[in-house]
């Protein structure tokens, strides 16, 4: 019973300000939620996850449209300023042609002012090269950053919950064992800090699933609190909080990478 299949339980859920007044109502309404929906909506999750981490990668977007307006102001005035040396190169070469009073000294100075002129050019160009490269790796290390970012607040508020309210463990157990297909013995590894709470709920698992005759509670410090494995003859279902959040951060990365 070595196999563990991810368990599909929960879909959910330079510088870039984000708002943290939205996070806390975001937090706020998932506590009032949570009292009176003791299991995790899998695809609730995901929404609200995913509409978050929207949110947050528009704002990521409208900065790096302000990057890029300030980026064109900054071309624009690196233009004007390549003008004015451009302008006064040419004098500086009319005025050493003039000194030396010769048709040569004159061939010099306006050879040298060109020849600086297109050093200033080549150099201008290669910056709004440069800086375009940047602003479009920033914006794809933007989206990353914030989606995990977003990961990790569905991360916090869940183990919180989970920790304040007991019931929701059972609910996630006991979703876990509907999807098993007539099994009658199941472990169930859980974090040492909640096998004791889980002993409690062994009977009512037990008679409230068909079929299933046994359940042997296994004490695991590889699981953290909240979480569990339940396994069956012929594989096991993760049910861990962490690994559910990866599989949606990875279903996320991996919409925002086809975009």
């Amino acid at each position: 019973m070595s196999n563990i299949i991810k368990s599909p339980l929960v879909k959910s859920g330079e510088k870039v300000t984000i708002n943290n007044s939205r996070i806390q109502r975001v937090i706020d309404n998932k506590k009032d939620n949570d009292d009176n929906q003791p299991m995790i909506d899998r695809d609730k999750l995901l929404k609200e996850a995913k509409e978050e981490a929207e949110s947050i990668v528009s704002q990521a977007q409208a900065k790096a449209r302000d990057i890029l307006t300030n980026a064109e102001k900054e071309v624009a005035n690196l233009n004007s300023q390549t003008q004015q040396k451009i302008q006064e190169v040419i004098e500086q070469g009319k005025a050493e042609g003039y000194q030396q009073g010769l048709q040569l000294g004159r061939e010099e100075g306006l050879n040298k002012g060109v020849t600086q002129l297109q050093n200033l050019i080549i150099n201008l160009d290669q910056k709004v090269v440069e800086f375009n490269q940047s602003l479009e790796e920033r914006e794809s290390e933007f989206k990353e950053d914030l989606i995990r970012l977003a990961i990790a607040i569905s991360k916090k508020i869940i183990g919180r919950e989970l920790k304040i309210d007991a019931e929701l463990l059972k609910g996630i157990i006991q979703k876990t064992i509907s999807l098993l297909d007539g099994e009658e013995e199941i472990v169930i590894r859980v974090a040492p800090s909640d096998i004791e709470i889980l002993a409690t709920y062994k009977e009512e698992l037990i008679s409230s699933n068909n079929g299933l005759e046994r359940v042997k509670i296994v004490s695991d410090e590889n699981i953290q609190s909240s979480g569990c494995i339940i396994e069956t003859d012929f594989g096991g279902f993760d049910a861990t909080i962490d690994s559910q959040l990866a599989e949606i951060e990875a279903r996320l990365l991996e919409v925002d990478n086809d975009e």
